[in-house]
């Protein structure tokens, strides 16, 4: 996988004459205008993403309120019974996707708007332009447990676990049952080497969805480890 910097290299090579002969000198200039380049491409993607987001707020003080969040969408309660309930994989996958559905429609085109431009610039690893919309979303929609846990993720990539961790808690709070936060929170609990946090996290996520083949088979892994670390 190519660096930063080789993959501005790579970008910016056309410009240099292929058949130059090698030059210290010159290759520091290369590298000073590569590195700039690629700051100034970054710096003016935060410029407008902030640009953006501004306009988007005013959009919102002045627009119709924000609607109710996704989460407490009557239908999950029976979307969650058919889950327990079923047993064939097609319709155990159909369930959990209308389940995912809801919980990513926060009732509000603005939240909605911010939410796909998040996943955008995480998409291209423009973490620090995600970042931005995704503060906006938990701004303006606190009660979207979706926002939450989406920036949760946004924090588990740029490596910013005690922030994962602080943004799932409010996720589970406003929708305990978000399997996906609860195994987001016990792939974090691993990576820290808290095995024990991560058997807690790997249950509620079984609890809430008994499908979870994966991380049943965790479970069973870490089950042996931590009941000896207790003895």
């Amino acid at each position: 996988m190519l660096s930063f910097l080789e993959r501005i290299q790579e970008k910016w090579a056309p410009v240099f004459r292929p058949n130059a002969r090698p030059n210290k000198d010159l290759e520091h200039v290369r590298e000073s205008i590569f590195c700039e380049r690629a700051l100034n491409s970054r710096r003016q993607s935060v410029d407008l993403a902030r640009m953006f987001a501004a306009w988007l707020l005013a959009a919102c003080l002045l627009g119709p309120a924000i609607g109710r969040a996704d989460q407490t969408d009557p239908a999950l309660d029976e979307l969650f019974a058919e889950l327990n309930a079923a047993d064939a994989p097609f319709a155990i996958k159909e369930i959990e996707l209308q389940i995912q559905s809801i919980w990513s429609d926060p009732h509000s085109d603005s939240i909605d708007l911010l939410m796909n431009r998040a996943q955008e610039a995480m998409d291209q690893d423009e973490y620090d332009v995600a970042l931005i919309h995704l503060d906006d979303v938990v701004d303006l929609a606190p009660e979207f447990a979706e926002g939450w846990n989406r920036r949760a993720t946004l924090f588990y990539l740029m490596k910013r676990y005690d922030d994962a961790v602080l943004d799932i808690e409010k996720t589970v709070m406003l929708e305990p049952r978000h399997f996906g936060a609860w195994s987001g929170l016990g792939l974090i609990f691993l990576d820290i080497g808290n095995k024990e946090g991560a058997l807690k996290a790997y249950r509620k996520a079984l609890a809430a969805n008994p499908h979870l083949a994966r991380i049943g088979r965790v479970i069973k892994e870490l089950e042996p480890d931590v009941a000896g670390r207790a003895i």
